[in-house]
């Protein structure tokens, strides 16, 4: 059952962490007048909300005052570029929390139709409603966790529906409120796995004209890609070598070398990262933690920097074994799991045969 929800360490992502470590921290930071319903998400972490909101209006004070000093020349830009970077802390602290519980959310929305189809397997083993949604608490699914409190409030004498009820109110999903209003309602008719299955097939079906619409969109943005990767530094040079013989306007060369190392690459990383962003969160499961593209981009600005320092070129090479060897030493076991997992699924459709032949 781990097998198929592509085993994970954790569904929490690096937003989910931060959001856990801001929540242990804010206990040391007093607390704070005012309610805020979006400090209240950081109660969903273990955290109160008026000290959190409390440690978002402290905490972002020094880094600011940091960055500011900067421009300690003008007082103008010192006290502006504080409070830019202040409102900026602020407000990025004070939605972490949402972002996590939205992400944990997608995530539960994304396995839904895998978990409803996984209980209502267990349903039609005869095996109990209460036993397989403790089962199911056990396993790997996003929703564990949720579901694992609701089982304990039926071990505490709460019924089936009204603990269901309130993981559905607690996750805030339309997805998540129908599957449970189904379940229960199976539960209270007796109708068993027929009915969970038949909605675990409409979540499927969803999901499938989700990745229909998002394809068509990733046409879109993968020619954007294109343009902007290629065809508009590719013009952008040709104007360059042009202008200061046809046009008489040459390209400042500071400008010429900061569009290429910076500007085209960060447009071009930000197309990515907004597909990315469209892309349903099924599409990414299994993934973990997404830093496969930041290693790379790390890699090629440290490649970059060192040769601007115009470094000899023994240690240029020495520089670059030892980013390759590493780049090897992260990505080799990726690539043996991602090989294991293919040969497994490659033999997943004899095994069944050979299994249902033997019975």
């Amino acid at each position: 059952m781990n097998f198929l929800i592509l085993s994970r360490k954790s569904f929490m992502g690096f937003s989910m962490d931060i959001a856990g470590l801001l929540s242990g921290l804010s206990g040391k930071f007093p607390h704070f007048p005012f309610p805020s319903r979006i400090a209240a998400y950081s109660s969903r972490f273990g955290a109160e909300p008026s000290r959190y909101l409390s440690l978002c209006f402290l905490l972002p004070l020094f880094p600011a005052l940091l960055l500011s000093l900067l421009f300690l020349s003008s007082f103008v830009y010192f006290v502006a570029s504080f409070l830019l970077c202040y409102s900026l802390f602020a407000l990025a602290l004070l939605f972490i929390p949402k972002l996590a519980f939205e992400k944990k959310r997608s995530e539960i929305e994304a396995e839904l139709p895998l978990f409803l189809r996984t209980l209502s397997m267990l349903l039609e083993l005869n095996i109990p409603f209460h036993r397989a949604l403790s089962a199911l608490s056990r396993e790997g699914f996003a929703i564990s966790l949720e579901l694992k409190s609701a089982v304990k409030e039926m071990d505490r004498g709460a019924t089936l529906e009204s603990s269901l009820a309130s993981l559905a109110k607690r996750l805030e999903s339309l997805e998540v409120k129908r599957a449970v209003s189904q379940v229960i309602s199976s539960y209270e008719s007796g109708a068993g796995a027929a009915g969970i299955r038949k909605i675990s097939d409409d979540l499927f079906f969803l999901q499938h004209q989700r990745m229909k619409e998002f394809s068509s969109k990733q046409a879109l943005l993968s020619l954007l890609f294109i343009a902007v990767s290629t065809i508009v530094p590719a013009v952008f040079l040709i104007f360059s070598v042009l202008g200061a013989s046809v046009f008489e306007s040459p390209t400042d060369p500071v400008v010429f070398t900061f569009a290429f190392l910076l500007g085209f690459p960060a447009v071009s990383a930000a197309i990515l990262n907004f597909s990315s962003m469209l892309s349903p969160a099924y599409l990414k499961e299994g993934r973990g933690r997404d830093v496969g593209i930041v290693i790379p981009m790390g890699a090629a600005v440290f490649l970059v920097a060192i040769s601007l320092l115009e470094l000899s070129p023994l240690l240029v090479l020495l520089v670059l074994l030892l980013l390759l060897g590493a780049a090897v030493a992260y990505y080799y076991p990726h690539y043996k799991r991602e090989k294991y997992r293919e040969a497994v699924e490659k033999g997943i459709p004899d095994a069944l045969l050979s299994v249902s032949g033997n019975s």
